[in-house]
């Protein structure tokens, strides 16, 4: 799929949008909530993340119930990952697990940080190992 059909389906989508009531969560709940869906990820594809951080927060702000709002979750989180955003896409992660019902106690969150952290360090520590071994014309046919 062309950058192109990504542009336009966002320009549906947000048409879309913008022709809905002023009431539209309550009276056309669902269609609403899936062009706003819809939308978010459109724009996550064209790199717009901070419409995205917009579109995500009315959903999550708007939506019935946890079910509804998991899809904008995800999406507002990849979009912090991308971002490298890593804070902030932790804050909206534990957000989100509370409101499924599965706290994460500040204990935990940092037992959890240091585990990737050393994670992380191990991965960095196995592939400096790997290049340490390659021959020059190995390293170079990498590229």
């Amino acid at each position: 799929i062309s950058l192109s059909a990504f542009r336009n389906a966002a320009s549906f989508f947000k048409a879309g949008i913008s022709l809905l009531c002023s009431n539209c969560w309550d009276k056309n709940y669902d269609l609403t909530l899936q062009l706003h869906n819809f939308y978010a990820e459109v724009e996550f594809c064209n790199g717009y993340f901070g419409e995205v951080d917009r579109v995500t927060k009315i959903i999550i702000e708007k939506a019935k119930s946890i079910s509804d709002k998991t899809r904008a979750y995800f999406i507002l989180i990849k979009t912090l990952g991308t971002q490298r955003n890593m804070n902030t896409a932790i804050k909206v992660s534990l957000a989100a697990l509370d409101e499924l019902g599965e706290p994460i106690q500040q204990s935990g969150i940092r037992s959890l940080l240091n585990r990737f952290h050393i994670f992380a360090k191990m991965n960095l520590l196995r592939t400096i190992h790997v290049f340490a071994k390659m021959e020059d014309s190995q390293f170079l046919a990498l590229k």
